[in-house]
């Protein structure tokens, strides 16, 4: 990658993330805030005891949810809101390479959503420790990389399918609904799909789940999702073209 390629991409990156955090009234400063209000202080403060912080709880809350989470609140302005501000013409009329562009957004949809999480993962430890004064208490390795790579995972497949549909929905608030019905697809048809399933396959399911070793799990889950991410991020990139773009958006 050439230096005026990385260049470019940090400059899209660093557009961007300034638009999270000025526009639309400071909209990511709140989100920030809240976020690190709900995850990062109330929900530790009623966790009850350090054991929380060893159980697997912090994994699946920081390193899958959260940033799921985050991204969807700002993942379908990334194209959508630039064809509504109708900046999206000027943007693809720039000298910028289509490389840049797109993965300046994903790059930077993806630092918005696991950056916001590893700072209240951090503040909710931080809480933990206040509130049950001693020897400290740290994450354990497992719950620690699970909050850093399986949230960066998270994170990229968040930002790679808020990006797809940012690109082919005509509105914020179209995007909006489609990722959010498609997160409730997602969880329901999980949760009622297990319920449906005879009682011997969920008992083994279930079972193998307790005895297996959360590294695999781990492990595991970072393989599925890595691949999801890369799926979703070629069929991103598949849609994003220059010309259909700036037809679409006049």
């Amino acid at each position: 990658m050439s230096a005026t390629i990385i260049q470019d991409l940090a400059a899209m990156i660093w557009k961007e993330l300034k638009e999270f955090f000025a526009s639309g009234g400071g909209r990511g400063r709140y989100i920030g805030l809240i976020v690190l209000g709900v995850f990062g202080v109330i929900l530790p403060l009623g966790s009850g005891s350090r054991a929380w912080v060893a159980s697997p709880i912090p994994t699946i809350l920081y390193g899958l949810y959260l940033p799921v989470i985050l991204i969807l609140s700002v993942g379908a302005d990334s194209f959508a809101g630039e064809r509504e501000r109708h900046t999206l013409e000027t943007l693809l009329a720039s000298r910028l390479p289509d490389q840049a562009i797109f993965f300046g957004k994903l790059l930077a949809i993806t630092i918005f959503g696991w950056g916001q999480s590893l700072l209240a993962a951090l503040v909710a430890l931080v809480i933990i420790n206040i509130k049950s004064p001693g020897a400290l208490t740290l994450y354990s390795a497992p719950n620690t990389l699970g909050i850093v790579f399986i949230g960066l995972l998270a994170a990229l497949v968040g930002a790679a399918a808020s990006s797809l549909v940012s690109l082919r929905a005509a509105t914020v608030r179209q995007a909006q609904q489609m990722l959010s019905i498609g997160l409730l697809v997602i969880i329901f048809g999980t949760t009622f799909g297990l319920q449906a399933l005879p009682a011997q396959t969920r008992a083994q399911l279930l079972g193998r789940l307790a005895t297996t070793d959360l590294t695999t799990i781990g492990l595991e889950a970072a393989a599925t999702l890595a691949l999801l991410a890369a799926l979703l991020t070629v069929w991103a990139m598949a849609l994003f073209r220059r010309a259909r773009l700036i037809l679409n958006g006049s």
